[in-house]
């Protein structure tokens, strides 16, 4: 600051006199309190919430899982949005697909480890996971391991699965 500014004085409108580096500390703390406390920044954009934890999404994925095994089109159409792919050994679906050739493929039996979660922003998550598969396919019985990744994100009607993808082992 120069000499001649550092030396003014500054009146509040309710008539106090300040200093310049009072009204900067002052103004410093101002701008520090409104980026620490929720709600005190008059601009703050909400972001939705992320999911309240890795069990909540490790149950989604599961949920999914439960649907497809039992075939309820209706819960796999809530939990999977419109424009998901999943992506196989055999080629990419879209869940319009998935749900039309249902009848191709019967899960007897699976299991699911090692999850891990990933949150790369509010609204989206990764879960990562091993998956073992037994059941018929196209009319012939099989079992087979993947890994699995499936992302999820936040849309109007909740949290829904956008992409599957599954990587043989």
């Amino acid at each position: 600051m120069s000499r001649a500014f550092a030396a003014r004085t500054f009146t509040t409108d309710k008539g106090r006199t300040m200093k310049p580096s009072r009204l900067m500390r002052l103004a410093v703390a101002a701008i520090i309190l409104a980026a620490l406390v929720p709600g005190a920044g008059a601009y703050r954009e909400e972001k939705p919430p992320a999911l309240s934890s890795d069990d909540a999404a490790i149950a989604r994925e599961k949920a999914v899982w439960k649907a497809a095994k039992e075939q309820d089109q209706a819960t796999f159409d809530a939990l999977v949005d419109d424009d998901a792919r999943m992506i196989f050994t055999s080629g990419i679906m879209t869940k319009r697909q998935y749900l039309d050739t249902s009848s191709d493929r019967k899960i007897t039996s699976y299991e699911l480890s090692d999850f891990q979660v990933l949150t790369p922003a509010d609204d989206t998550l990764i879960v990562i996971y091993n998956a073992r598969i037994s059941g018929v396919f196209h009319g012939k019985p099989a079992s087979y391991s993947v890994r699995e990744a499936s992302v999820w994100v936040q849309r109007e009607k909740g949290w829904v699965a956008v992409l599957n993808q599954e990587t043989p082992m």
